[in-house]
C-alpha cells in the first residue's frame, strides 16, 4: 500500500476474493504438473488469495522429493487448515477431483 493510504482505502482497491473475505469458493486442488519448483506453492497462494479456498496440494512425481521443503515453508497455512500436502501417485489426481466427501470426513 502507499503511504497515508487509510484501511478503508486499501478495502476499497483490494483485488480477487480479499474484496469479499467471507465469501468462500470451496476446496482448490493444485495437481502437480511440470518440474518448475516454485509452482506448486505459488499455485497453492493464488488458490487462497483470488479465490478464498482452501486448498489440497498433490506434488509431481519430479518435485516429490521437496514434499518437506514445501511444508515446511506452507507450515502456517497448514497449521490454520488451509492448505496441505500429500505425494501421491499421478493417476490419483483424478481421484481427488472426483470423490465427494462430507464436511466431517478425514
Amino acid at each position: 500500500m502507499p503511504p497515508g493510504t487509510t484501511e478503508e482505502e486499501a478495502r476499497e482497491r483490494a483485488g480477487l476474493a480479499q474484496l469479499h473475505t467471507a465469501d468462500t469458493a470451496g476446496v482448490g486442488v493444485v495437481l502437480g504438473a511440470g518440474n518448475i519448483t516454485s509452482a506448486p506453492i505459488l499455485d497453492v497462494l493464488y488458490e487462497l488469495y483470488a479465490h478464498n479456498r482452501v486448498v489440497a496440494r498433490q506434488l509431481d512425481p519430479v518435485t516429490d522429493g521437496l514434499l518437506d521443503v514445501f511444508n515446511r515453508t506452507m507450515a502456517p497455512l497448514i497449521d490454520l487448515g488451509w492448505s496441505g500436502s500429500s505425494p501421491v501417485a499421478p493417476t490419483s489426481g483424478h481421484t481427488w477431483c472426483t470423490t465427494r466427501r462430507s464436511a466431517t470426513s478425514t
